[in-house]
């Protein structure tokens, strides 16, 4: 039940972390091919030119934001593992990952597998890259 706890306890925050993600959607960021002709050459004057770079410019920080939520939402999920999922039966798969034998990382090789590699493992490597 303590599980169910965490993520009755986690869910508010979730939900306002997703909703801010995906609020970035609907700010639409510049696009190279606006300014692409027929013969797919790029035709921008220099005004135009110096408008994108701004542009452009401004949506690395959008994009960090982005990430600040994404990585957020990633340790929730980390923290839900790492405290409640039960070590795989199988650990074999994980080493061929090059993952030592009773590492955290061991123990979150586990869950429906996404191109070929457990989530739990996604999970914990997008947190770590999220965070160090």
């Amino acid at each position: 039940m303590a599980a169910q706890s965490y993520l009755d306890s986690t869910r508010p925050a979730v939900r306002h972390l997703f909703d801010g993600f995906n609020a970035y959607d609907s700010i639409r960021l510049p696009s190279i091919l606006d300014y692409v002709d027929k013969m797919g050459m790029v035709k921008m004057t220099k005004a135009e030119n110096e408008a994108f770079l701004e542009a452009y410019q401004r949506s690395f920080d959008l994009e960090y934001a982005r990430a600040v939520l994404a990585g957020s939402i990633l340790q929730v999920a980390y923290l839900a593992l790492k405290k409640y999922s039960p070590s795989p039966s199988d650990t074999s798969f994980c080493s061929k990952f090059g993952i030592l034998t009773g590492s955290i990382a061991e123990k979150l090789c586990l869950g429906r597998r996404v191109h070929g590699i457990p989530i739990g493992l996604l999970i914990y490597d997008g947190r770590v890259q999220y965070n160090h």
